[in-house]
């Protein structure tokens, strides 16, 4: 990683199943203002590489998924005022409510995955915030028993008013009107809800009643 710190003018930076990469390697991104994608999964890297990538100006698009990071540790990432995509899924730690109120402060994010998390309506409620949202991927952590998301969240998504593919999946109660309600928003292009509570033939229902929806 220490040559990687050479290259002053990169803008796009991968590791893949970066099992090794700590956040001892991330610090030799640090003086990489150019950056604006970084994608790192699988690693080693927590918190400290949370506070290098916050102070990395120009970044648009973060993409590290299945890492070591906290719920306190994502307020590093508040800086960055032109963030668009944040793949944050698959955490050693779920991310909680509180935490959806440290990304609420991310105004220009488009797209936001939340893979692993322990969410209640009151943490969709902090995302209200997110008026650019485009795409939302929500799932409960496989720890995570209650079935938290409700109809009360599906009110506050349909106030987004760019969202256009949305998945919710496991630990969810949302309704069939629920399911309808977010169906029948004219951005919406894809979806995907698993619910205790809806019926089995909602998927169909909503792709004959919505034509040009795609029901995943």
């Amino acid at each position: 990683m220490r040559f990687v710190a050479e290259l002053r003018s990169l803008e796009v930076f991968f590791a893949w199943d970066a099992h090794n990469l700590s956040d001892a390697g991330v610090q030799h991104l640090q003086g990489l203002q150019s950056l604006r994608e970084i994608h790192i999964n699988e690693s080693k890297i927590g918190d400290g590489s949370l506070e290098v990538f916050g102070g990395l100006p120009n970044l648009e698009d973060l993409s590290i998924q299945q890492n070591h990071f906290t719920n306190a540790g994502l307020v590093h990432l508040t800086r960055l005022k032109h963030l668009r995509e944040l793949w944050i899924g698959m955490n050693d730690v779920p991310y909680s409510d509180d935490a959806m109120l440290t990304l609420s402060q991310l105004a220009t994010l488009e797209k936001l995955d939340l893979q692993s998390s322990v969410l209640t309506d009151a943490g969709i409620q902090h995302l209200a915030k997110l008026q650019s949202l485009r795409v939302l991927l929500v799932e409960g952590a496989p720890t995570h028993e209650a079935e938290t998301i409700t109809d009360a969240s599906v009110s506050v998504l349909v106030e987004m008013p760019f969202l256009e593919d949305l998945t919710i999946r496991k630990h969810s109660r949302i309704t069939d009107e629920g399911m309808h309600k977010l169906a029948a928003m004219p951005t919406m292009k894809q979806i995907m809800v698993d619910s205790t509570e809806a019926r089995g033939n909602i998927d169909e229902e909503l792709e004959r009643l919505y034509p040009g929806l795609e029901v995943r």
